[in-house]
């Protein structure tokens, strides 16, 4: 009732959102609960989105743990919670009851969870009607603080959502490369964080398992008639680390549409990329003609890879994918004394193909768990 009469009665900054999140019970109750309807209520009187959740960064916040990221562990928690098997017969009423009540709280934290993703006011960009989380993709990527685990969990379970255009236009990879900031006229500035603190890799983290649940949608314009690389390279998004690299290798043709100036940066990084492609191209003619035609008949096993040529020819285009500069920077990022938990998590999701970033970041972990 204090929110009906007066919106602005308290402040609902990031530390105060993440109290209140703190605070919530488990809610057993039929979807949707009663705590749902209170965050739905702080949502559309109190202005609270994600957008509005990143804490501050005083001595009490030195984990980085954001509300999202606390929100999500306690979805998993309960979600095992209501698949958990017990000893004896699993049939009982009593084992039934535990997992119904544990599905009706994860099923309850998920929507707290949608509805602190839905842009809150006037910032919805449009007049879509969010129908059954019909644009959580979408909404997940523009609040720019999603958690790399819940990101992925949100995209793998909304597989349609990432092909899914909004009445702009806009693709969620739209979003991720930096529509918002492009359209509102404040592009980023090069090699800076994103709005919520995060490191730049984090971008490219989210354009990376878009392009893999939809690689055609780099191909694809807006309203506007603008390609994600386009939007990434207006938005002062950085070749490795940003993602345009990522853009440029699912959709090469989309380059010339971003009329880069002559002595401009990215300029000579497509050059060499592009030159890089020939060579490879050149060196897989060569191999190829030194092992000799491979027996189109053959039928792919185990031993011999899928390919029918024990996997060669894939792992020639693999090698190609391999990033030195942007590994050397990530495994510079983690070692850094000055980087949060939360920021080498997000660069080990976002180099997670990368041993020895999975190994120095697990040790930059730990050494934060030793001196928390």
């Amino acid at each position: 009732m204090l929110l009906e009469r007066d919106p602005g009665a308290f402040a609902l900054d990031g530390d105060a959102v993440y109290g209140i999140a703190t605070a919530l019970p488990d809610d057993f109750a039929e979807p949707t609960g009663p705590t749902v309807e209170f965050v739905r209520l702080l949502v559309s009187l109190g202005g609270v989105s994600a957008r509005t959740l990143a804490r501050g960064g005083g001595d009490g916040d030195v984990d980085g743990d954001d509300t999202l990221a606390l929100l999500y562990r306690r979805f998993v928690r309960q979600f095992d919670q209501s698949e958990r098997f017990f000893a004896g017969d699993n049939s009982r009423p009593e084992v039934t009851e535990h997992r119904s009540r544990f599905k009706n709280a994860a099923v309850n934290t998920f929507h707290v969870i949608e509805a602190l993703l839905t842009p809150a006011g006037g910032d919805a960009a449009d007049d879509d009607e969010d129908d059954g989380g019909r644009f959580l993709v979408r909404n997940a990527v523009r609040a720019d603080s999603c958690p790399p685990d819940l990101l992925r969990y949100i995209v793998e379970t909304n597989l349609g959502g990432v092909a899914d255009a909004d009445s702009r236009g806009n693709l969620p990879l739209h979003y991720a490369a930096g529509y918002d900031r492009v359209a509102a006229g404040v592009p980023r500035l090069p090699g800076g964080p994103g709005a919520s603190g995060l490191p730049e890799s984090y971008s490219k983290y989210v354009i990376d398992e878009l392009l893999y649940a939809y690689p055609d949608g780099a191909s694809v314009e807006n309203g506007d008639g603008t390609l994600p690389v386009v939007l990434a390279i207006e938005s002062g998004k950085k070749w490795f680390g940003g993602g345009i690299r990522s853009l440029h290798e699912a959709y090469p043709d989309g380059m010339a549409r971003a009329n880069l100036e002559e002595g401009h940066p990215l300029a000579s990084a497509v050059s060499f990329e592009s030159q890089q492609a020939a060579d490879d191209d050149d060196d897989d003619t060569l191999v190829a003609a030194l092992d000799g035609p491979s027996d189109g008949g053959e039928e792919g096993t185990v031993a011999t890879g899928v390919d029918g040529a024990g996997g060669r020819t894939r792992k020639r285009r693999q090698r190609r994918r391999i990033r030195k500069d942007e590994s050397h920077d990530a495994i510079m990022f983690v070692q850094r004394p000055t980087s949060t938990a939360r920021d080498v998590a997000s660069v080990m999701w976002a180099n997670e193909e990368d041993a020895g970033v999975a190994m120095l970041g697990c040790a930059a972990l730990a050494d934060r768990a030793a001196g928390a």
